[in-house]
This record gives structure tokens, C-alpha cells and sequence, in this order.
């Protein structure tokens, strides 16, 4: 790896390290943006598609060098059984040096219960090889199902091998039955996980299966073995590892050009919204029914895939429908201990703050913009950051990358906060509409949310009391979105704004002791309060003296930490609803 990055250029690097020693960290977001939106992120993963070329290799080479040195032995024993554990035991120590991913060790359980088969000299059977190794996985890591690269790899490989079983005894010429079978393999990979990715992603994308033609042979052919052959020339000649490790990243990066390409195609991205769990599972028998039995009855395969396609877009469909009778649909996202809420109201999306976390996963990425996806937006039509700070600010990175949104509210007063600064000149570089407030109300768009910010005729020096304060009515239901406000901040928006009673507030500062004084809940008299904070956070979040205090208003309590997704639903009859994720 230290050679890697002594010899290849830093915007290259991350693709070579990401496919030989499964580090990822140098990929970075943006390098490896194309290849997630199109489904064909498992190029960058070490899973079986290399473990396969590195067995194929070592087999190659051992086969040469045991003929070489012990003919008598080998021809006593026989090739087969003797290359097979030392193939096994070169793919284990690899598998252990880069860190042992859920894939690679799927993939390396595979390829030993092949090779014990061989030596028993019993049928091989690919399909009872993948059931040993994920039961030898399992015993050992329970946890591993919910791993999502254990769940997408098992599915992959159980696709290929249903349909590599399907297939065993066509007829046809060679090369045109190898084609045919490499398109196969590519197109049942796809299909089988589709119910997954679009229950994880929310998305799938129509030119997946086309470009995974092209990018999975051109990467276990061409691309990967190369890599190990530069990667090995390396220990004796870095000139021309060099070479062979570039020719190799420009081929990828080509790849990287296609792949992009495919995401920016309008029609690519399929989204058929929020799928209940037996939409999933339906959708999934459909699909794998159509693998299994395409050869012998193609026309019930095809009835399949297009009933698996009915059953996954109805929910959608029926949740889209009821979205359009909805006045406003608020969500209050579980991002841990951060704040992020999902405003969507007569065809328009708002999206205010987007949590952000020190440690773990962004939530930008894993969690609002799946959120969005599920809703079938595909572009936002407005941002709302109500303060620069980490927990509000730093998951909307993500966000905005994917698709910049159409316009983007920001406190005036905080524009020389440098990540704020930073993130505004790169959202005016790429078309945003950029909207600076200044004290007073201010409309948010065409639609019955307004926005207000807190008034500055007090010297408000602390970030927190700086925040944007959103405000909504919506068929005279009125919500208040105060962000990370303190007491002072609520004092200053309370004389601006002297006995505004509301039915949903969005209590300010995580739920914190310096927030939601007793002047400001008798001021708003909510009838629900929501408290965005994270699991066991280490801020008590929120005060105990907090929730007494709203209790005592008759407020009623919903916390993401402890009801996760938490969604408020206002009828254009002014009748509403909230309903949350967990009891």
C-alpha cells in the first residue's frame, strides 16, 4: 500500500487501494459516486469477482511450479487435490492481510468447500458451497445477517448460481453460449439484488444491468489482473509497475466516465417510493423465480419480472397518491444526535439541517438521502440551514452533492463561518439559488410554509441564537421549527413574535436545559413537542427539567431517539396526525 501511494497519482490511488487492499478510506465520496448510483459498486469491494481471478492465478502458478519441482508426488496424489488447499491457503492469508471483509470471506468459504469437495472426490456443487459458507459465517458472527455486504453478496452469488444451474446442458456454439452465459450471469447478479438495494438505497438504476456487461468482465479479465500483476512487479521493478498499475487505473477510470454517464441519464434512476417489507420479499420469490426457470418457460419468467415490478412500485404508487391529499407531510429524521426535518407540501420539498456525526456513518448519506429517494424526489426544491454547526450542518454535504438543491437559506449573519462559506460558494458554482436572510419573515417559496430568522436588534453573538427559526401554517394547523435556539434567541424571536401559540413544536437544542424555557412553552402552548437527539448521547439530552416542562404546557413527547422516524400528516381538512417508526 505504501508503494501504491509512492508511485500513483492521488486522484487514482483510492481505486487501487480500494480493489487490492480493500482500504477505502482514499476513495472518497466523489470518485466512487458513479459506480453507487449505478449498482456496480462491487468492482471497488474485494469480494468474489477478484477472489476468483487471485485463485485463478495462484492455481495457474502453483500448477506450473509443483509439476516443476515434485511430478512424481503430484501425479501420486493428483493436481487437483494437491493445488487445492495451497490455492485455499494463498486466498486465506490475502483475505486476512485486507482486513477480512463479509464478501471476500463468503467468497474464500466458497472456494474452500469446493476444494474439500474435490479432495473427497464428491459431486461439487456450487450451490451447497454457498450454503456452507454462509452457515460457517453465521456460527461464527451471528450478526453477520444483518451485514448488507453479507446480504447483497449471498444474493448476487445465489442468482448467478441458480441461473449457471439453469443453464448446464444448452446447446449453441461455443463462443456464442459463453457470450450469452456472461450476459446471463450479469443480468440475474442485477435482478436478484434489486429488492434489496431498493429497499436500502431506495432507488435502482434501468442502466445497471447494461453497464454491468460491460464493467464486471472488463474488471475480472483485464482491470484487476493487471493491478496484481503491477502490484507484484512492484517488489522487483516499480518503473514498471508503474506502468502496468496506470494502464490498469485508466482502464477504470474509463469504466468510472461510463458509469457516470449512466447516472446522469434522466429515465436511469427507478424509485417506486416506501416498499412494505412483503412488497420486498414478493418482489424478491418473482425475481428469483424468473432466474430459475427462464430456460424452461420464458414467458412465465418475463409475467414474473413484470409482476415483481407491480408488487414493488404499488406501495409507492398508493403512498405518492396519499401524499398529493396531504396539505403537509413533516418528518423529523433519527440522525442521531443532530436534527434533520423533511417538509413536503403541495408538490414541494424542503429540507431543513441534516445532522452530522464525529464518528460512524454520515447521516446525510446512510439516512436523509434515502429518505429522499423513498419519497421519489429527485431534486430538492429548497435547503434550510438554520446554523452552522456540525450536527446540523456537515450531513448536508452529501445531500447537495448528489443534486444541488434549487434554492438554499442561510442566516446572513453567519456567512463567514468557513465551512458555511465554503459550502455556499460551491452551491453557487453549481446553480443553487442563494438566499442570505436578513431579520423579518421571510415566505419560503410558493407554498403555506413560511420562513422567519431570529431578530438581530439584540447583540445574538452565539451561533445557536443565530439559528433560523421556521415557521408553518398549514390548514391552520402551525408548527415552529426553532433549530439550536437558547434562551436569549427565544426571547428575541418571543418579542417579535409575542404569543404565538402553535400545535407542533420542534423543541429547540436537542431537547437541552438552555432551551424550551418556561416563558417560551407558555408562549407556544404545543400540543406536541418533538425532541430530535441520539441514543444514550453524552449531552442528557433531553433535560429531565425540559420534559417536565412541556409535559406540564399538555404537550405530548415524540423523540427520534426513541421513536425513530417520527412523521406529522396535516389533511387539507386541518385534521392531523403524528405516527412514528417505533411504539
Amino acid at each position: 500500500e505504501a508503494r501504491l501511494f509512492h508511485m500513483l497519482r492521488p486522484d487514482r490511488v483510492g481505486l487501487a487501494t480500494a480493489m487490492l487492499t480493500g482500504n477505502k478510506a482514499p476513495l472518497g465520496a466523489a470518485l466512487r459516486r458513479p459506480f453507487d448510483r449505478t449498482n456496480t459498486s462491487h468492482v471497488l469491494a474485494i469480494s468474489g469477482l477478484h477472489l476468483g481471478t487471485l485463485a485463478l492465478a495462484l492455481w495457474w502458478g502453483l500448477s506450473r511450479a509443483l509439476l516443476a519441482l515434485a511430478p512424481n508426488a503430484v501425479c501420486s496424489v493428483g493436481l487437483k487435490r494437491a493445488l487445492g488447499p495451497l490455492t485455499c491457503a494463498g486466498v486465506a492469508a490475502y483475505v486476512l492481510m485486507v482486513g477480512a471483509p463479509t464478501s471476500a470471506l463468503r467468497a474464500l468459504g466458497m472456494l474452500c468447500a469446493l476444494s474439500a469437495a474435490q479432495a473427497a472426490r464428491a459431486r461439487v456443487d456450487p450451490l451447497r458451497a454457498l450454503c456452507a459458507a454462509c452457515w460457517a459465517l453465521v456460527a461464527w458472527q451471528p450478526w453477520v445477517l444483518f451485514d448488507v455486504g453479507f446480504q447483497l453478496s449471498v444474493a448476487a452469488t445465489g442468482g448467478i448460481l441458480l441461473y449457471w444451474r439453469a443453464q448446464q446442458g444448452t446447446q449453441g456454439a461455443p463462443a456464442l453460449r459463453r457470450v450469452r452465459q456472461t450476459a446471463g450471469v450479469c443480468v440475474c447478479a442485477g435482478l436478484a439484488t434489486m429488492p434489496l438495494i431498493l429497499e436500502l438505497a431506495g432507488e435502482w438504476s434501468l442502466a445497471s444491468i447494461a453497464l454491468n456487461l460491460v464493467v464486471s468482465p472488463l474488471v475480472s479479465l483485464a482491470v484487476f489482473p493487471l493491478m496484481l500483476i503491477g502490484a507484484a512487479t512492484s517488489y522487483w521493478s516499480m518503473p514498471a509497475a508503474h506502468v502496468v498499475l496506470e494502464g490498469a487505473l485508466e482502464m477504470m477510470w474509463t469504466l468510472r466516465q461510463w458509469c457516470a454517464w449512466g447516472a446522469s441519464w434522466a429515465p436511469a434512476p427507478w424509485r417506486p417510493g416506501h416498499m412494505h417489507p412483503a412488497s420486498v420479499l414478493g418482489a424478491t420469490a418473482c425475481a428469483w423465480g424468473a432466474i430459475r426457470w427462464h430456460s424452461r418457460w420464458p414467458r412465465a419468467s418475463v409475467a414474473a419480472l413484470i409482476a415483481g415490478a407491480l408488487v414493488l412500485s404499488m406501495p409507492g404508487q398508493l403512498a405518492r397518491h396519499r401524499q398529493h391529499q396531504r396539505a403537509l407531510t413533516w418528518h423529523s429524521l433519527p440522525v442521531g444526535q443532530g436534527d434533520s426535518t423533511l417538509l413536503l407540501t403541495q408538490g414541494k420539498s424542503v429540507l431543513i439541517d441534516a445532522g452530522g456525526a464525529v464518528f460512524g456513518r454520515d447521516p446525510g448519506a446512510s439516512l436523509v438521502l434515502p429518505t429522499l429517494r423513498y419519497e421519489g424526489i429527485d431534486r430538492l426544491d429548497a435547503v434550510v440551514l438554520t446554523h452552522p454547526d456540525m450536527d446540523h450542518m456537515d450531513g448536508l454535504w452529501a445531500v447537495i452533492q448528489d443534486t444541488p438543491p434549487r434554492h438554499f437559506y442561510y442566516n446572513a449573519a453567519s456567512d463567514q463561518h468557513p465551512k458555511l462559506a465554503r459550502m455556499v460558494r460551491w452551491l453557487g458554482d453549481h446553480g443553487t439559488a442563494l438566499h442570505p436572510l436578513a431579520p423579518g419573515s421571510t415566505p419560503l417559496l410558493d407554498t403555506p410554509v413560511h420562513l422567519w430568522i431570529a431578530p438581530a436588534d439584540e447583540d445574538l453573538t452565539s451561533e445557536n441564537d443565530r439559528s433560523v427559526v421556521v415557521g408553518l401554517d398549514a390548514a391552520g394547523v402551525r408548527g415552529l421549527i426553532t433549530g439550536d435556539l437558547e434562551a436569549q434567541g427565544e426571547g428575541a424571536w418571543q418579542r417579535a413574535h409575542p404569543d404565538t401559540p402553535v400545535h407542533i413544536l420542534k423543541a429547540g437544542h436537542h431537547g437541552s436545559k438552555t432551551s424550551s424555557t418556561q416563558a417560551f412553552v407558555e408562549a407556544t402552548r404545543p400540543h406536541v413537542a418533538l425532541i430530535s437527539c441520539g441514543a444514550n448521547n453524552r449531552f442528557g439530552h433531553p433535560h429531565p427539567s425540559v420534559v417536565r416542562r412541556l409535559r406540564a404546557a399538555g404537550a405530548r413527547l415524540w423523540r427520534t431517539d426513541a421513536h425513530g422516524l417520527v412523521t406529522v400528516e396535516i389533511a387539507p381538512s386541518g385534521t392531523w396526525r403524528v405516527r412514528a417508526m417505533r411504539p
